[in-house]
């Protein structure tokens, strides 16, 4: 049995009662563009399956942001969808921006 799973980032975007915290690693996000490749994915019971993640990043707006702010680590929801059905599943994402 193969399932195909379809891959989505939740697009980061500041609440209206946010912490300082949560608004500094909007405005990380905002510099930052995620990608799935494959975005649909297709899983077999007895092989694995892998997923690239890909990120693309405006090197313009990052050099804006103060260098503390550079370094927060910083966690993106994933979600994958079972093709043709409701069924969600979640992953987190963490990352850190080197130089």
């Amino acid at each position: 049995m193969t399932v195909d799973y379809e891959f989505i980032f939740i697009k980061s975007s500041k609440p209206k009662d946010c912490s300082e915290l949560e608004e500094r690693q909007v405005e990380v996000f905002e510099c930052m563009s995620f990608f799935c490749q494959p975005n649909v994915l297709p899983v077999n019971e007895k092989a694995q399956a892998i997923l690239n993640v890909q990120l693309k990043l405006d090197n313009e707006k990052l050099d804006r942001l103060p260098p503390e702010q550079l370094r927060l680590q910083l966690t993106k929801l994933l979600i994958a969808r079972v093709k043709g059905t409701n069924l969600l599943q979640s992953f987190y994402v963490t990352l850190r921006v080197v130089e």
